[in-house]
């Protein structure tokens, strides 16, 4: 029986390097992206989460966070946060929320370019929307805020000790300049990937891209999907 949960979890990681590849596959690699240790009160939840409902879309940032820890089971995550602190390894995904014009069209691969797009991110008053992550961000907000524990009726959570409240005050970001940058990471990760969301989640990602002027064949190479899934899920 191990022997056979090993080869499936093998298999498994095999084929997600394989549709990351095919993914990238049309690109150049030279995309490494800037990871900055941000302050917890610049970064924001996703309005737009394909996890959420249509009901529970754009709504206020304190909205956002009550539905989070309605109904995503923050608790769990909350507790082993409180007891270990934020693990570095797993950074959370962010873009900005106001892209200056001048980063719009821009090309990325310059230096000049580069260095411009780094001193806006570390700007004091630049704001950033996390597109992955986002529990892990409601659970620190909550941690960190007895007021919003009160607002919400939380009763029962956990003091988070001084060493770990100051770990959680700053947290490890990937930055994208653009919600579109990300598309092959999350489709990697979500749709095609080990990490797979709920049927509705992927319907309203992939919808979201095709509203946008994407065809079905171009998002299913952008996320190396070498099936059916996303035109199944699109049109099911």
């Amino acid at each position: 029986m191990k022997r056979k949960f090993y080869k499936n979890k093998i298999y498994i990681y095999m084929r997600l390097i394989y549709k990351l590849t095919m993914a990238l596959e049309s690109k150049e690699l030279n995309r490494k992206r800037p990871l900055i240790y941000i302050p917890i009160e610049r970064l924001k939840l996703d309005p737009l989460n394909p996890r959420l409902p249509v009901t529970a879309q754009g709504k206020s940032q304190s909205e956002t966070l009550y539905y989070l820890y309605k109904y995503f089971d923050l608790t769990e995550l909350a507790d082993s946060i409180t007891k270990n602190g934020y693990f570095d390894e797993e950074p959370v995904v962010a873009v900005p929320e106001k892209l200056p014009e001048k980063f719009k069209d821009a090309d990325f691969k310059k230096d000049k370019t580069k260095k411009e797009f780094s001193e806006f991110i570390e700007t004091s008053d630049t704001k950033l929307i996390v597109v992955e992550g986002n529990r892990r961000l409601a659970a620190i907000q909550l941690l960190l805020s007895k007021e919003k524990q009160t607002e919400f009726k939380i009763k029962g959570w956990y003091d988070v000790p001084p060493e770990v409240e100051k770990d959680l005050r700053e947290i490890p970001v990937i930055i994208y300049p653009k919600r579109n940058d990300v598309i092959a990471y999350l489709g990697v990760r979500h749709i095609t990937g080990i990490k797979k969301w709920e049927p509705y989640a992927k319907a309203r990602y992939i919808a979201s891209f095709a509203q946008e002027g994407s065809s079905i064949e171009e998002i299913q190479q952008t996320i190396g999907d070498r099936g059916t899934s996303v035109r199944k899920i699109y049109f099911c």
